[in-house]
């Protein structure tokens, strides 16, 4: 059990090969952070920031006193908790925007609610008809439709790989994502401006998905493509090491938050200034976390 804990928290929650070991020789028996540099190689420069970064995370465990003892008493329990810590922060946004709404007597168009599916789609179809000006924060596993916009029979083909693979919020079974489509070409060559911050691990599950359906040479043909999108329009994309399990549609006038789970949905939309201008700032913290996807392209093996 233990073995695939670990894997998990490396592959799902982006730790690092050194974060991972570390756990593990703290699972097994507590040590100071000198015998921990002793053991595993790691520079009495560095250990430090490892060690505090899986303290902050609620990984691991420090004694009072000096020399401190580090441990893991309990994986499986560090796991609960790392997992609580990471959901609660998430909660305490979401109880803030709830404080915002409820300061006041709210008019009945400040929100609306959305239930299903071919409503989410409907509701983003005309934020993009309506918008000139979107942001996104993508919710993981989800990918911009920059990535597989164009000709129909491309998109279908993309598109259809990547819901038989997982859930997609919009992937209904009737011609919508179609017209979806052919709404953000339209977009795209008037203009529009559009700024993505996306999960690095979708973009990573994306491509190993083409490479496994499409082929090597398709694979590279995608990625010139994109490029040759983000240069012809008017768009950015910015990738994130965290995963993030909302999504965050945000207009001038109004934001909309889409949560999926078991292939149901339930999202809101947002008109309070009050509301707006907390994503907005969500949004700019996450932005300064991020970095252009540009340089994914350049170090990405292909």
């Amino acid at each position: 059990m233990k073995d695939g804990l670990l894997q998990i928290l490396q592959s799902e929650f982006n730790l690092t090969k050194k974060d991972v070991l570390l756990i593990s020789a703290l699972a097994k028996k507590g040590m100071t952070a000198d015998s921990l540099c002793e053991n595993l190689k790691i520079p009495k420069g560095k250990i430090y920031t490892f060690l505090n970064k899986l303290i902050n995370l609620n990984l691991i465990e420090k004694t009072p006193g000096f020399p401190a003892i580090y441990s893991v008493p309990s994986l499986e329990q560090k796991m609960i908790d790392f997992l609580n810590t990471d959901f609660e922060r998430f909660v305490k946004k979401q109880k803030q925007m709830v404080e915002i709404i409820t300061e006041e007597k709210k008019p009945e168009n400040d929100f609306e609610i959305i239930k299903e599916k071919k409503e989410f789609v409907f509701k983003l179809m005309e934020m993009l008809a309506e918008e000139k000006e979107i942001k996104y924060i993508l919710r993981y596993p989800a990918i911009p439709y920059l990535f597989y916009a164009g000709a129909p029979a491309e998109f279908s083909n993309i598109q259809e790989i990547i819901v038989n693979s997982r859930e997609a919020l919009t992937d209904t079974k009737d011609s919508t994502p179609l017209l979806l489509n052919n709404l953000y070409l339209r977009k795209f060559k008037e203009g529009s401006r559009f700024e993505f911050i996306v999960c690095k691990k979708a973009v990573d599950d994306f491509f190993r998905l083409m490479m496994q359906k499409k082929g090597r040479k398709e694979c590279k043909k995608i990625i010139a493509e994109i490029k040759n999108k983000l240069k012809k329009h008017n768009v950015s994309i910015t990738l994130i090491d965290e995963l993030f399990p909302l999504g965050i549609y945000l207009a001038k006038d109004k934001v909309m938050t889409v949560l999926q789970f078991g292939g149901a949905i339930t999202g809101i939309i947002h008109k309070k200034t009050e509301v707006i201008k907390f994503y907005e700032t969500l949004f700019r913290e996450m932005q300064e976390r991020a970095y252009p996807i540009e340089n994914y392209f350049k170090k990405i093996k292909m």
